[in-house]
């Protein structure tokens, strides 16, 4: 699913308007609206904090008895810390991730640049990961099914 579709449902599971999402998330209606009509890819960040305010959890999951809660850490720890776990170099992941170069992955690891979705669903993806949204008891997986 993507990141838009997750919301959404979300939203629809609760009841809830552009506004609600706004007051409880922070963020101005007005952005709300362009996240859910406009844009195509949230910053990580974004998406993380709209799903919270909902009551959702965010995970980042290499095996079912490999899970990263994202309550812990940010989505560049939590990438790195699987690249790791994997024994991948930089180098390894843009190479599996279709990256030209490993100072691309350096970059965005790096804290350096913002992070957005179809990145972070890339390199999670490419170490055959998955960014999980877990909601009252179901789980949405951001960028796949």
């Amino acid at each position: 699913m993507t990141a838009k579709e997750i919301i959404r449902e979300m939203m629809s599971q609760r009841g809830w308007s552009e506004k609600t999402l706004a007051v409880e998330s922070g963020y101005a209606v007005g952005a709300i609206a362009s996240y859910l009509h406009y844009r195509e890819n949230y910053r990580i960040g974004t998406f993380h904090r709209l799903i919270t305010c909902m009551g959702g959890v965010l995970i980042f999951r290499l095996s079912d008895d490999n899970v990263i809660d994202m309550e812990e850490e940010t989505e560049k720890t939590a990438i790195q810390r699987m690249r790791r776990q994997k024994g991948w170099t930089l180098k390894d992941l843009a190479d599996a991730a279709g990256y030209k170069s490993h100072t691309n992955i350096a970059s965005l690891l790096s804290g350096k640049t913002s992070m957005r979705s179809d990145a972070a669903i890339r390199l999670v993806n490419a170490m055959r990961g998955e960014i999980v949204v877990v909601d009252d008891g179901k789980e949405y997986i951001l960028g796949g099914e």
